[in-house]
């Protein structure tokens, strides 16, 4: 049981490469940090560990649990009477809302298509990157890595249609995702963050995203061939949050450990 007034945040496993594959995990959990918020985390093998929504991440806090990474922040802000973006304008918090709106409902879909659809073996058949694939009921399956990955395309695959990016070419649907990429570098310039010298929420939703393209290793990945080679202000962004908010990465990912943690 979580400590009072102390958030419990349920993700995925640890990565070797990363400390969340779910960008949406990865974003909160950020945010969380730059707020100096109190958390516990607790690991899931799979969505399923929330029993109300099927969706991770999720927290519980004194006995309720909120979902969804956007409300969750919404929330923990009243809570913890915190706003890590105060020192924005009207303008910039617009901004804010409306590229944060694109990162979680457009650019992951491009990314996702694939991670999941396009390509899912690659992606999938390496526990350093998908821990999944280290649940216990995987654990006598030769053929885990095909299940599974099977399993993703499937379903991403009847998402992506269902969101509506799915029913396009796959060149379209990375040029999208590639479009917005080049936006938010364009807007970043030579700016440390997003809006200035200081991090706000933005920049934990684009470190959420982009950290899931620049450290995972899959060089045949289009969309960090072309952040590598149009956009390595977002690679020294993304380098700039990690540095910032979480100097245990390494720590992390190389234990890989199924054990609680507690920041």
């Amino acid at each position: 049981m979580e400590s009072k007034d102390t958030v419990k945040l349920t993700t995925f496993h640890r990565s070797k490469h990363i400390c969340s594959i779910s960008p949406f995990g990865l974003k909160l959990e950020t945010w969380m940090r730059l707020a100096k918020i109190p958390y516990e985390t607790e690991y899931a093998w799979s969505p399923g560990a929330n029993k109300q929504t099927g969706q991770i991440p999720f927290i519980t806090f004194n006995g309720e649990q909120v979902d969804d990474s956007n409300n969750i922040i919404r929330y923990l802000s009243k809570q913890f009477a915190v706003n890590t973006d105060e020192d924005l304008t009207s303008e910039q918090s617009l901004i804010s809302h409306t590229f944060q709106r694109m990162l979680d409902e457009h650019t992951s879909w491009s990314i996702f298509y694939y991670r999941y659809v396009d390509d899912p073996l690659t992606f999938v058949s390496s526990p350093d990157i998908f821990p999944s694939l280290k649940a216990p009921h995987f654990a006598n399956n030769p053929n885990k890595e095909t299940v599974l990955s099977e399993a993703m395309k499937k379903m991403f695959d009847t998402r992506a249609k269902a969101q509506g990016i799915g029913r396009k070419p796959k060149e379209e649907i990375y040029r999208i995702g590639m479009e917005d990429i080049r936006v938010l570098s364009e807007y970043l310039g030579d700016k440390k963050y997003m809006f200035g010298d200081k991090p706000t929420k933005l920049d934990c939703g684009m470190f959420g995203l982009l950290s899931q393209v620049v450290y995972v290793p899959i060089p045949s990945y289009p969309h960090k061939i072309m952040i590598e080679e149009e956009c390595r202000n977002l690679i020294d962004h993304t380098n700039r949050i990690k540095e910032l908010l979480w100097p245990d990465w390494d720590s992390l990912c190389d234990t890989n450990s199924n054990s609680n943690d507690t920041k």
